[in-house]
């Protein structure tokens, strides 16, 4: 088990300048600590995000007791311990004490970094490359690939771990080049940056999220299972849920993949319980319709003016330039009055061309007069609508969330069947490299097919602590 290096000691001068920060290099995994809660066989379905997973439970599991221990023995002279984080593929394991996982520190970026790329948590691309969008002087077709490369990298990420990918991979070059051609495609993803194209990447950072989040429902009392469970029957039955019964089990890795992804959507569901509190009659009235009508009220808006396009980030555009172009006027009304007068006042005129000079001066006066009315009228519009907008962010923004989360939702439930289809393939592999059927009449276990066993019986939800239940599997579903 590898050991953290010891932390510099505060310096004794008040003007000493602070210690580099440190740098987290690897984290070595505990061989018994794996050997206990996942198995790493070739069957398995250990993968890098739930192993990290695994670590940020431990850990914080073991926080307050270890906290409490190492109070006890720590000396006065000795200086406090910091925690780490390895936050590479949007995970953090921290660790405040050498337990599970030990988290070795360095004082040299380089050193750090070399010895990251090694990392058996979180081998990530990001590690060793640059960013894309901090290299100005990089060439552009270099960057694209790059994207590409780690794109695919994530790709396959997410079918290891059981995950199906937004889309096929075959369309992955054609929505770098063109992301905004593909919009509708990628769309939930964007968010209103039709340039961005890192679908897979930001997909990885949600399953992992996805993957602790699993492991934190299992955790805490000896009722937790249980509680979960049933919490989970009525998001599925509340969504509607139309599809296969399956088997979730209490340690994930002896579940299949279809169980996992039907657990994925309780996950997203729980995120959509965050934005549909926007439904409310009563909150839609209070912080949407309420500000509708008094922008109503101020008699500003023209005909053609349409709620939903006020709303646009095109109508902020357009606002600005319509600003911006009434300002330009007052400013050449402006210098137009400014030469009449100077005209007016030449000594060299006649009476008549006095008089002409006097016309052109009360023409312009005029003329900046209606143009001062306009750009008071646009002043007025615009402030009245930039204060609707400001007032209505909240709930557009909650409820522009929402709807995208229900697309969302309904994209996770129409690939139940592609989940299904891989998860037949995969069994049927293994059913291919088990030993040797035999000739007898009767049917070995080998040759059965996964849908002809005998299903357990279902735990009921409505009683979930009843002591006959506490079980570590329960099916879900129809």
């Amino acid at each position: 088990m590898a050991l953290a290096r010891p932390l510099r000691p505060p310096s004794r001068s008040g003007l000493a300048t602070p210690p580099p920060e440190p740098i987290i290099e690897t984290i070595s995994p505990d061989p018994d600590f794996s050997t206990a809660t996942a198995s790493t066989e070739p069957g398995s379905t250990v993968t890098p995000a739930l192993l990290a997973a695994y670590a940020r439970i431990s850990t914080n599991s073991n926080r307050s007791s270890n906290n409490k221990n190492h109070s006890r023995k720590r000396s006065r002279s000795t200086p406090p311990r910091r925690s780490g984080s390895c936050t590479a593929n949007g995970l953090a394991v921290r660790t405040r004490t050498p337990s599970k996982f030990t988290i070795v520190i360095s004082d040299t970026w380089e050193e750090g970094r070399e010895r990251a790329a090694h990392c058996p948590v979180c081998r990530s691309p990001t590690l060793e490359l640059p960013i894309p969008s901090t290299c100005k002087h990089a060439n552009p077709e270099e960057l694209r690939s790059w994207q590409v490369n780690c794109e695919l990298t994530f790709y396959q990420k997410l079918l290891d771990d059981g995950a199906q990918p937004y889309y096929h991979r075959s369309l992955l070059k054609s929505i770098t080049r063109h992301p905004e051609k593909y919009s509708a495609v990628i769309g939930y993803w964007q968010d209103e940056i039709l340039s961005f194209y890192c679908v897979f990447r930001q997909q990885w950072h949600r399953w992992t999220s996805f993957r602790i989040w699993q492991l934190q429902m299992r955790a805490g009392h000896k009722y937790a299972w249980h509680l979960y469970i049933a919490r989970v029957c009525s998001r599925l039955k509340a969504l509607g849920y139309r599809g296969p019964r399956v088997m979730l089990h209490q340690i994930p890795t002896k579940q299949d993949m279809l169980a996992t992804w039907v657990e994925y959507l309780c996950f997203e569901i729980t995120r959509y319980e965050e934005f549909s509190w926007f439904r409310s009659p009563h909150v839609q009235w209070d912080m949407y319709d309420r500000y509708w009508q008094m922008l109503l009220w101020n008699n500003v808006l023209d005909s053609h003016d349409a709620r939903h396009w006020l709303e646009t980030a095109e109508c902020k555009r357009h606002r600005d330039s319509k600003r911006k172009q009434a300002f330009d006027k007052i400013q050449d009304a402006s210098s137009a009055l400014l030469r009449a007068q100077r005209d007016e006042l030449d000594p060299k005129l006649d009476d008549e061309g006095r008089e002409k000079a006097k016309e052109v001066r009360e023409k312009m006066e005029m003329e900046l007069e209606t143009v001062c009315e306009t750009h008071q009228k646009i002043t007025r519009w615009d402030q009245a609508v930039e204060e609707y907008c400001i007032q209505t962010t909240e709930y557009r923004m909650t409820r522009r969330e929402a709807l995208k989360q229900e697309d969302y939702l309904r994209w996770i439930q129409f690939q139940i069947p592609h989940i299904r289809t891989r998860l037949r393939q995969s069994q049927g592999l293994a059913m291919q490299s088990s030993s040797v059927v035999g000739k007898g009449k009767r049917k070995r276990v080998d040759e059965v097919e996964p849908d002809q066993f005998e299903p357990e019986p279902v735990i009921n939800c409505r009683n979930p602590l009843h002591p006959a239940k506490r079980q570590c599997i329960a099916y879900v579903g129809n």
